[in-house]
C-alpha cells in the first residue's frame, strides 16, 4: 500500500491498519504529498510502481518453471 505523509484525507494510522488486515501487504509513505500522490508526486510514485512490477515479475519467476 502507499500512502501519503500529509494525506489530510486518510491518515496513515488507517492505511497501517489496513496493512496489518491484508497478508503479505507492506507501507510505503511518500513523503511531501497530500491525497493525491500522482499529481503531487508522480516520479515517487512511478519508481514505487516500477519496482513492485519488477518484484512481482522475479516471483513469477521463481514459482514458474517455464521462465
Amino acid at each position: 500500500m502507499i500512502a501519503a505523509a500529509q494525506d489530510e484525507t486518510r491518515s496513515l494510522t488507517e492505511a497501517q491498519e489496513l496493512v496489518e488486515r491484508i497478508p503479505q501487504a507492506r507501507l510505503t509513505v511518500i513523503e511531501h504529498s497530500g491525497h493525491l500522490i500522482p499529481l503531487e508526486q508522480p516520479e515517487a510514485l512511478g519508481r514505487l510502481i516500477r519496482q513492485w512490477l519488477d518484484d512481482m515479475e522475479i516471483a513469477r519467476d521463481t514459482h514458474d518453471p517455464n521462465h
